[in-house]
């Protein structure tokens, strides 16, 4: 896949609106690095719902909205800035931290693009691996993961 990227971070009303609404999702490894960064405690639980299964979801990790670090996901159309939004700008930019979901987002990101680079990263969570890991965030944050059971 191909991805788009914006060398120091687009600043444009719709590009700053994307971090003041829907953080950007990692891959896994992303929020690796962003753990291992000292990020652990600025992060949240994403739920990605299946629309063909209402009974099936993913879960992963992504930057927080401000309230909401060590949360889930309110998943409101509009719930609060990023955690890593300062001054209409991502910190994690500069850092080589910005997820791939935020590094490919544009303000001319077209709805299929968009549904690509979000079914590349939700694999990514969609394995054992990313379990292990997400059990891991729990007991290093002092959280737990509330799971039904199957």
């Amino acid at each position: 896949m191909s991805e788009t990227t914006i060398p120091n971070g687009c600043t444009c009303p719709e590009c700053v609106k994307m971090c003041r609404c829907h953080p950007c999702s990692p891959t896994l490894d992303e929020a690796k690095q962003l753990i291992k960064a000292g990020y652990a405690n600025q992060l949240m639980l994403k739920v990605w719902a299946s629309q063909d299964d209402p009974q099936f979801a993913v879960v992963g990790l992504c930057p927080a909205i401000i309230g909401y670090e060590l949360m889930v996901d309110p998943m409101k159309s509009y719930a609060g800035d990023c955690v890593f939004l300062k001054s209409d700008r991502c910190i994690l930019h500069d850092k080589g931290l910005k997820p791939l979901e935020g590094r490919f987002a544009t303000h001319d990101t077209t709805p299929e693009q968009e549904e690509r680079v979000t079914k590349e990263i939700i694999k990514t969570w969609l394995t054992q691996e990313a379990d292990d890991f997400l059990l891991e965030w729990e007991r290093m944050c002092g959280v737990k993961i509330q799971r039904s059971k199957p």
